[in-house]
């Protein structure tokens, strides 16, 4: 997603571009060519198109992307070409997915919903696997943006996830293929989670974005020992105070045209032997 190639027509234009690459170098071998231009019905300024992702489908290219921002007007638009370069032509009935012709009361909401990538199984049957969130009011969440899957049907050569106006389906008939082992975390659905920390590092499970980059951890004979340290950083007219991973914001207090704060160093070191991480239960279990 960047910029058109003039300038922005309106808050939230913005358009996508393609050029070849190197395999192996990843190096660009060809000058960037935009293929979309807003979005799929530029007269009403779609916002924010990204995450595109270009199939063959037999001679046909077939274009798809997020569009509307990633709050609860999320959606995924599909587009189709003869070339690769275009010209893509919009499908006259998208989104082919999205929750936000849906009423806001509506049980067991799932929003926000976009960022599809398609699959096939080896049957030869299309999915798609998208992002979303299960707000608990409102638009608030705890759980952050979750992967949904659902199966992709074909109408007049286009894939269409959801109708427009079908609710997502928190639970669905499990597709028919093979079995896999069982995964060592659980990764979806309620469960309970023990950590004994009886291994030399954490597993890959504990990482995390926006970590400090000073070591904040340590294992010993079975106890994970977490460091707490408030720092200040400034960021524009605030402060950035950085703890365990988090932060937290404050405004500077202004006195004649300079700022002061005083920040008093805190550290902290906390044991932890054993800790037990519960999922949120589902409104449908």
């Amino acid at each position: 997603m960047t910029r058109p190639k003039a300038v922005s027509t309106y808050d939230g234009h913005r358009a996508i571009w393609l050029r070849e690459i190197d395999p192996v170098t990843f190096q660009p071998v060809s000058a960037p060519v935009m293929i979309i231009n807003g979005g799929a019905r530029p007269e009403d300024k779609p916002i924010w198109i990204e995450g595109p992702h270009i199939y063959k489908v037999g001679e046909t290219y077939l274009f798809s992307a997020a569009e509307g921002g990633t709050a609860v007007g999320h959606s995924q638009v599909a587009f189709k070409a003869e070339s690769v370069y275009g010209p893509y032509i919009p499908y006259t009935d998208n989104p082919i997915l999205t929750q936000r012709d849906l009423p806001d009361d509506r049980l067991n909401p799932v929003t926000s919903v976009g960022h599809a990538d398609f699959v096939q199984d080896s049957a030869g049957r299309w999915w798609a696997s998208f992002l979303g969130v299960r707000p608990y009011q409102g638009d608030d969440y705890n759980t952050g943006r979750e992967t949904f899957l659902l199966p992709v049907t074909w109408q007049d050569g286009w894939p269409i996830i959801l109708e427009s106006g079908e609710p997502l389906p928190l639970r669905q008939q499990r597709p028919d293929l093979p079995a896999q082992p069982t995964a060592p975390v659980p990764t979806s659905g309620n469960f309970t989670l023990t950590e004994e920390f009886e291994g030399e590092t954490l597993p890959p499970y504990w990482m995390a974005v926006r970590i400090p980059k000073q070591q904040w951890h340590s294992l010993e004979h079975g106890t994970l020992r977490t460091r707490l340290a408030a720092r200040a950083l400034a960021v524009g007219n605030s402060l950035l105070f950085w703890r365990d991973g988090s932060s937290t914001q404050m405004q500077k207090p202004v006195r004649n045209s300079s700022s002061h704060l005083r920040h008093q160093r805190m550290r902290q070191e906390l044991p932890h032997s054993r800790m037990t991480i519960s999922s949120m239960p589902s409104a449908s279990a």
